[in-house]
């Protein structure tokens, strides 16, 4: 739960926290679902693989006797910490060049044990047990790969991944090597047959149909103590394989306890010819085109042919004449229909020899969706190919069941546990699901990246849903060389996601992965824009080869720029840049997981001042990109609503801490927020999204506070009002314990409370749409309150709030709105109107007479709807209040300024940082440097135009050499 006032970590955030769930709370739903399901619970354990969020840790890691022998004898290279294992998580830097190497697998894998074992300090000590998972050549660079074990059984999800060019010189490491309890145990305390049944606890399970396999290995799983502390948990590795396909699940279930301590849900003489088919090209209302259907097996007697990929066969049969036939089935596709009806096939009798016959597929002998499926199936295979045609693992025949009618509509998915590609029947809004092409491809790309990834030692294929889901966009959208997904998928010209709509990461991270994965599609889309289809299909593909993945999303999507940069990489170092670097660098600092997701800033943001100011705004910076670096940071505050001013913010003196400040204010609302910038131009902004999605805010000056309602008591305020027009059905406004969600708080905001305000509360384990705000509008209002009691001026309201509408379908469409009334709700003032959800508790602060005049007769209301297409809406608020200031005081009114002046230098004299003030009647352009008592410039410090008001610049006390 957040707090009021505390440390930000945003560039390189820390992993998800992830509890441990409660053995025994049944579920009442389950929905399929690409991404990673992990348990909640009140266990003080929580899977944490890697955690990299930590400047100060990052700091101190960098500066341990190990890295820094390291770096005198190899250089200067950059290294991200797992901060959960004290080692390198990814280090990168001149590349070094390792003994033994011959360029084979054999001898790069003896070389990197040896490296591994010259530099015990860094990989965790001597003597570890390490498994080679993989050593493979793409490109021009050996991915090597181990798994950690302890006595013989594995460690997951723990990385030691190895990039060796051609050359064998290693230009990337990464390991997180995890420390062995001295009382580890390595043997179960729980029978298997007990642990079978703890990993389908709060499923829908059938017990007559259903069934769980064990692995016949045991494995220990990493957790984290809630103090920080490590620990390894031994654990069964369980299968959970319903009898209704596509629900299956991968439980990790404690050894000891029978905690599930981590979820995962998991859901191709001669007779010639050529074969064609009319298919839909791009949407599925396109006008039918006859295209080629290649790799489609044929048959005569028990002769056998396969078109080409211009659809052309060639058979020969035992004797002649001959039965032709074929159906939509070859060596890389097998279309099924599971709707009750037979497959669709040719059948062509007393064929001679030496005969041409030409199939043409078409409505009058079979289905738009077995021809879609089969077509765009191969078609997304001979993609890949013509890309990498040494990846064999792609090449079987898959399953792909078309016409699915049990009771859903509008879905298609990839089923790891079947191997099969699954489409539905049209829907009352959608068409057939199999003939939109963006499915076929979305859904393929799931395949081949499960199929890749495992060909290359990751044994439960890619884990994290928002890597996976944005490689499957971009895949779609590159195939397609157009930036919609889902064309058609709800009626002509309709599409399901636009990849250019500029997300970013961390503010645009939601739960919901497809949503989240659009930060790494529109990444790849820019870099197609800025480079070719071509260049950008190649980096997204051979990216993969570095296996990147984590349960955090911002850990997984900094892995795979990390390897693109590695599969564009031409002499085996990273540090002198790349060929297309530039191109790289730029598409996906625009989305946050560029050299931009390496600047690391940690800053406690200003609580309410009761002074009148100034105020100091700090912050630590660093970077841990493998080139590059941190360039400059800015601060930008506005005061009661004003233009936002920027500031420079300079070095303190403290290691890594810059500073700024806003100057006195006698009342009012001060916004600001920071802005740092990498030596390449990417930025980061904190609070992420500002100031379009939030900034940092506080009163300034003597305020009282006039109302808290922290609703830890029943209260006078109404739920329901006139305009809500339909009203809500479900999700209606509450005052309690709010029950956790993936679109909903576990927590109230107050430090020290439980209840809040929250639209509708389902059981724990629901799915999110369960209780969600539904087919209307639900409103919460305030009592009557006073906003201007006696000797109080300047009211100010302030609330914390939850929104949430990006999680499932149709995301953020509702908006969310505040209005305040001065008139006991005859009229109404707008305050917010947002469709921006905040994936956290927000505060929202303004002055009432920002909106309306204050008066005694003042209310508010709150508003949250589900009015348009169908989605998940979930609302909450806590912690209201207002405050003011005293009349007599406190506020005199600001001289005017009529001249420039200069205040004293502060500190004087100082040994680090001294600040010079100064004022401005107007806008003007300033020129501030310093000079030595010979009168030579020492230190240019403004030459730009400032605006009007009281200025603050800090000198460190060097030159412009930096001496």
């Amino acid at each position: 739960m957040p707090t009021r006032c505390r440390v930000i970590h945003l560039a390189i955030p820390a992993l998800l926290m992830v509890a441990l769930p409660a053995l025994i709370t049944p579920a009442t739903a389950s929905t399929r679902t690409d991404r990673d399901v992990p348990g909640t619970a009140a266990s003080a354990l929580r899977l944490e693989p890697v955690r990299t969020g930590n400047g100060g840790e990052q700091l101190r890691l960098s500066q341990s006797e190990p890295w820094r022998s390291f770096e005198t004898r190899f250089g200067n290279w950059h290294v991200v910490w797992n901060e959960a294992t004290n080692t390198p998580h990814r280090a990168f830097g001149p590349s070094l060049p390792l003994v033994g190497f011959a360029n084979d697998a054999t001898s790069a894998d003896r070389a990197v044990r040896a490296f591994i074992a010259g530099h015990p300090g860094l990989f965790g000590g001597a003597g570890l047990e390490l498994k080679n998972l993989s050593t493979s050549l793409a490109g021009n660079v050996w991915y090597v790969r181990y798994q950690q074990q302890v006595r013989g059984i594995p460690v997951l999800f723990s990385d030691w991944e190895f990039r060796v060019g051609t050359n064998g010189r290693l230009m990337m490491f990464g390991a997180d090597s995890r420390a062995v309890p001295a009382n580890l145990a390595s043997s179960p305390r729980l029978v298997a047959a007990a642990a079978r049944e703890a990993a389908h606890i709060g499923m829908t399970w059938n017990a007559s149909t259903d069934r769980v396999e064990l692995s016949e290995h045991l494995a220990f799983v990493p957790m984290s103590r809630s103090d920080g502390t490590q620990d390894l948990r031994l654990a069964y590795d369980a299968m959970l394989i319903p009898a209704r396909r596509g629900g299956g699940e991968r439980v990790l279930v404690d050894a000891a306890s029978g905690q599930p301590l981590y979820r995962r849900r998991l859901r191709d003489d001669l007779v010639t010819g050529t074969v064609t088919g009319q298919i839909h090209a791009s949407s599925p209302y396109d006008a039918l085109l006859t295209r080629p259907m290649s790799r489609e097996k044929l048959s005569g007697g028990t002769g056998t042919a396969e078109t080409d990929t211009a659809g052309a066969y060639s058979l020969s049969a035992p004797s002649y004449p001959t039965t032709l036939t074929t159906t939509f089935r070859g060596p890389y596709c097998n279309v099924q229909r599971v709707d009750g009806s037979p497959n669709s096939s040719f059948s062509r009798g007393s064929v001679a020899n030496n005969t041409v016959q030409n199939i043409e597929w078409k409505s009058s002998n079979s289905q738009a969706s077995e021809r879609d499926a089969f077509y765009h199936t191969n078609l997304a295979h001979d993609w890949v190919k013509a890309m990498d045609p040494a990846l064999t693992a792609i090449d079987y025949s898959l399953v792909v069941n078309v016409n699915w009618n049990d009771g859903i509509d509008c879905e298609g998915y990839w089923d790891q546990l079947t191997n099969s590609l699954n489409y539905w029947l049209e829907g009352a809004t959608c068409p057939n699901t199999a003939t939109v092409p963006d499915m076929i491809w979305h859904e393929y790309s799931h395949m081949v990246n499960y199929n890749l990834y495992f060909a290359n030692g990751a044994a439960n294929g890619l884990l994290n849903g928002a890597l996976g889901e944005g490689l499957a966009d971009a895949f779609t959208v590159l195939l397609g060389n157009e930036p919609l997904v889902g064309n058609g998928f709800t009626g002509p010209g309709t599409f399901i996601r636009d990849v250019r709509v500029g997300a970013r990461y961390p503010e645009n991270d939601p739960p919901d992965a497809h949503v989240a994965g659009l930060i790494l599609a529109g990444a790849l889309w820019d870099l197609k824009v800025a480079t070719s289809v071509t260049t950008a299909s190649r980096l997204m593909h051979f990216a993969k080869y570095g296996l990147p993945d984590d349960p955090d999303d911002g850990v997984a999507l900094s892995e795979f720029f990390l390897d693109a940069l590695v599969a564009d990489d031409n002499d085996a170092d990273l540090s002198n840049g790349t060929p297309n670097f530039t191109a790289i660098n730029t598409a996906f600092s625009n989305h946050g997981i560029g050299m931009n997701y390496f600047l690391s800033v940690a800053h406690v943001p200003l609580a309410d001042q009761p002074s009148n100011g100034p105020y100091p705004i700090n912050a630590t910076i660093t970077f841990g990109g493998p080139i590059g670096g941190f360039s400059n940071a800015k601060l930008y505050y506005s005061v009661n609503k004003t233009p936002f001013v920027s500031a420079n913010m300079l070095p303190t003196g403290n290691p890594d801490e810059y500073g700024a400040e806003i100057p006195n204010e006698s009342y009012g609302v001060v916004r600001y927020y920071l802005v740092i910038t990498d030596s390449y131009g990417g930025t980061l902004s904190l609070p992420p999204g500002a100031p379009t999605l939030n900034t940092y805010s506080y009163t300034a000056g003597p305020a009282s506070t006039l109302i808290f309602d922290s609703f830890e008591v029943a209260n006078a305020w109404t739920t329901g009002f006139a305009a809500d027009t339909p009203a809500a059905t479900t999700g209606i406004w509450l005052r309690g314990v709010p029950v956790a969600s993936l679109a909903q708080p576990g927590a109230d905001f107050s430090p020290a409370g439980t209840q809040c305000y929250v639209t509708g509360n389902a059981l724990p384990g629901d799915d999110p749409g369960v209780n969600d705000v539904d087919g209307g509008k639900t409103t919460l209002v305030t009592s009557t309150f006073n906003a201007v009691p006696a000797g109080i001026i300047n009211p100010i309201i302030s609330y914390w709030r939850w929104y949430s509408n990006d999680v499932g379908d149709a995301p953020s469409e509702d908006p969310w709105r505040a209005y305040i009334s001065n008139n006991n709700g005859s009229t109404w003032a707008r305050v917010e109107n947002t469709t921006a959800s905040t994936h956290g508790w927000q505060r929202v602060l303004f002055a009432i007479k920002d909106f309306t005049t204050p008066t005694a007769t003042m209310k508010m209301r709150f508003v949250a709807q589900d009015t348009l297409s169908p989605s998940i809406v979930e609302a909450a608020l806590d912690d209201w209040s207002m405050v003011g200031y005293s009349d007599v005081l406190d506020v005199p009114a600001a001289p005017a300024l009529t001249e420039f002046s200069m205040q004293p230098a502060w500190p004087n004299p100082s040994r680090g940082i001294t600040h010079l003030r100064f004022t401005l009647p107007t806008q003007s352009r300033i020129e501030l440097a310093v000079f030595d008592l010979e009168g030579r410039r020492v230190r240019s410090l403004i030459d730009a135009e400032q605006p009007p008001g009281t200025h603050s610049v800090a000198w460190d006390g060097r030159d412009n050499a930096g001496k």
